[in-house]
C-alpha cells in the first residue's frame, strides 16, 4: 500500500472485522493530555487492523458509532476490549501526523 496516498486530515471510518483465530485488534494506542483521548500508537503488520485505513498517529474520536474522544483512556480501553469479544470494531478517525 502506498500511504502517502492517503488524505490528510479528512475523518475516516475503519472497520475491523476479526476471525475466531485473531488474538489482536493488531494495533497500540497512546493517551493524550490528562489521559484524555486516544492517538494510534502503532498498526502491526500482518493484522487485521492492517487491513483497514488505519495508520500510526489517527486519533480515534468514535468507537462503534460512540463519541469518545472526551473519555478518559480507560473507558476508551475497555469499548476497545468489548469490541475485540464481539470481533468486531467500528473506528472513526481524523490523520494528526
Amino acid at each position: 500500500r502506498d500511504y502517502k496516498s492517503f488524505p490528510k486530515h479528512t475523518p475516516r471510518t475503519c472497520e475491523i472485522q476479526l476471525s475466531s483465530t485473531d488474538q489482536s485488534l493488531g494495533f497500540d494506542i497512546t493517551h493524550g493530555d490528562n489521559n484524555v483521548g486516544v492517538w494510534i500508537q502503532e498498526v502491526q503488520p500482518n493484522t487485521p487492523a492492517s487491513g483497514t485505513l488505519l495508520r500510526k498517529c489517527d486519533r480515534i474520536l468514535e468507537i462503534n458509532d460512540d463519541f469518545v474522544d472526551d473519555e478518559p483512556i480507560e473507558t476508551i480501553k475497555q469499548k476497545l476490549k468489548a469490541a475485540k469479544s464481539n470481533r468486531y470494531l467500528k473506528l472513526y478517525v481524523v490523520d494528526t501526523a
